[in-house]
């Protein structure tokens, strides 16, 4: 293929040597000597114009465990890929604590520049049983968060912080309340005053009054997993939310 080319070349050289004795030549090859394919026939004016097939969706990174992965399954979406309102939603699974910050910023510097990504801790990453521990955990929780941020600044990212998943009464004590309260108002300030940070209030859609998992939107009334009912209440507002950011 390099003879070709090279001989190639060499005639158009020799003929441009020759008609310069006369009076005209091109006075360079051209660029694109040596690449070969078909030809294409562009039509006037849709240079431009993508085709419909082609225009850009907005794609959504959703970092989680075993309830993000269960929100998946409720799309029946069992390979982590979900389309839905012109979203492209991807699931990625992320470590469990004290891992999490890292695993989290690994995915979130493999997302698609322009993209949305989605992060929430797993209602076990809650974990306070007295006063004494909410400080900690909160700290702990918000680190987290700081990471996920971190990793998005600068590349066009939108980042969607999730607030904590309740649990079921059996599993709910005035120091878990309070901490899924703390770690609300520590997500709030972290968006303040930022376009590209967002918070969705999970806890909002899915508590009781007392602060615990609703009843109806338990998988069980032992287990803090969510039912179809409770994936339904959180897609109306995800997409909502979603729909906002095209």
């Amino acid at each position: 293929m390099r003879r070709t080319v090279a001989v190639g070349i060499l005639g158009v050289l020799l003929a441009c040597a020759a008609v310069g004795l006369t009076g005209g030549c091109a006075s360079e090859a051209p660029r694109d000597a040596g690449i070969t394919g078909p030809d294409v026939a562009v039509e006037p004016g849709r240079e431009s114009e993508p085709d419909e097939d082609d225009a850009p969706r907005r794609t959504a990174v959703m970092l989680g465990r075993s309830v993000m992965a269960g929100w998946f399954e409720h799309w029946g979406a069992g390979d982590g890929e979900h389309e839905r309102d012109g979203v492209t939603l991807l699931y990625r699974e992320v470590a469990s604590p004290p891992d999490l910050g890292w695993s989290a910023a690994e995915h979130v510097a493999g997302a698609p520049r322009g993209s949305v990504v989605f992060f929430k801790p797993c209602f076990v990453d809650f974990w306070p049983a007295s006063a004494s521990d909410i400080d900690a955990n909160v700290r702990e929780l918000v680190g987290y968060a700081e990471a996920v941020l971190d990793a998005a600044d600068g590349r066009g990212l939108t980042v969607i912080l999730g607030t904590a998943l309740p649990r079921v009464s059996a599993e709910t004590s005035p120091a878990l309340v309070e901490t899924h309260r703390r770690y609300a108002r520590e997500l709030e300030r972290l968006a303040n005053g930022r376009d590209d940070v967002l918070v969705f209030d999970l806890n909002g859609v899915l508590a009781a009054p007392d602060g615990s998992l609703r009843a109806d939107f338990a998988a069980s009334p032992d287990d803090s997993h969510l039912n179809d009912a409770a994936y339904e209440a959180l897609d109306a507002r995800l997409f909502e939310l979603l729909g906002t950011l095209r």
